[in-house]
């Protein structure tokens, strides 16, 4: 396993590297720390010497990384080298904000670029990483990305006592109408049940197909926006972790990152795993061990 983190050396991104440290020994990965000088920055000095320095000051934030950590630092736009360095990465690691030049902010945030370009999964980091994740909380809407979102999550180290949780917004897709064409409350009630049991059985179908611990998952459906039920269930779960797939198409960067993926990270306080919609292909765990444990 590969790990990347982008860091602009502040002390906003201390808790991102932290917690690419902590994966890298958790999960026996090869870590990369980067930093991009972009070429008409306001620093001071010539090109040549604000290298310098910044090859000074991550050699510094290194110091105590131990071995086994490469360090990078490259002159160019951030966001694109970012993106570049990242596609052969098995996981991006940032900030929770890691501002580009203007050229970049024009095409999209750095993490929007990293989903869009190198397709790997972008974890943002928000609180302390030096502990290992222990309450993790899956968004999943039930599409064919769900196989990824699940085994996203499952790469990082699981233990035996660690809280897995599922939330899903389940919205009927004919109770607005049943209700304008004055169907019964009972029959509407009767129909949004069953439409909530459906979505359950789905879930859990999903669930026992791509997961290696597909019974200690707890499911919670809500007749809800999909970020209004994540935020409750954050609320209600508090995790370390929320995990969610991107989804969106359009000209500009900012809707490959999808509407409400855009509104929770912006919102939610927990570190947030963003999962590219294109990326490997879903299908069955390679086996039914226990997968990875917490260091």
């Amino acid at each position: 396993m590969k790990l990347l983190c982008a860091t602009d050396l502040l002390p906003k991104s201390d808790a991102a590297v932290d917690r690419a440290y902590q994966l890298r020994d958790a999960l026996n990965a090869r870590l990369t720390l980067l930093h991009v000088v972009a070429p008409g920055g306001a620093e001071k000095g010539t090109l040549e010497q604000r290298l310098l320095a910044a090859s000074s000051r991550l050699a510094m934030r290194a110091r105590h990384a131990g071995p086994g950590v490469e360090l990078a630092v490259l002159c160019g736009r951030p966001g694109s080298v970012v993106a570049d360095e990242a596609r052969n990465a098995t996981l991006a690691i940032v900030g929770p904000h890691f501002p580009g030049a203007l050229m970049d902010a024009l095409r999209g945030t750095i993490v929007e670029r990293l989903l869009s370009d190198a397709r790997c999964p972008v974890l943002v980091v928000r609180g302390p990483g030096r502990e290992a994740y222990r309450n993790f909380l899956l968004a999943l809407d039930g599409s064919p990305a769900t196989g990824r979102v699940v085994r996203a999550a499952e790469r990082l180290p699981v233990g035996p006592d660690h809280e897995l949780a599922v939330v899903h917004a389940c919205e009927p897709p004919y109770q607005a109408m049943m209700n304008s064409v004055g169907a019964s409350s009972s029959g509407i009630a009767r129909y949004a049940s069953a439409s909530m049991s459906q979505a359950a059985a789905m879930l859990r179908a999903e669930l026992q197909y791509h997961s290696r611990y597909p019974h200690r998952y707890r499911v919670k459906l809500m007749d809800a926006r999909p970020a209004t039920a994540i935020r409750h269930a954050i609320r209600e779960h508090n995790p370390d972790l929320l995990v969610i797939g991107t989804r969106g198409h359009g000209r500009f960067r900012r809707a490959l990152l999808g509407s409400t993926a855009h509104e929770v990270l912006n919102t939610s306080q927990c570190d947030v795993l963003l999962v590219p919609e294109t990326g490997p292909r879903s299908g069955r765990p390679r086996d039914d061990g226990d997968g990875p444990k917490a260091a």
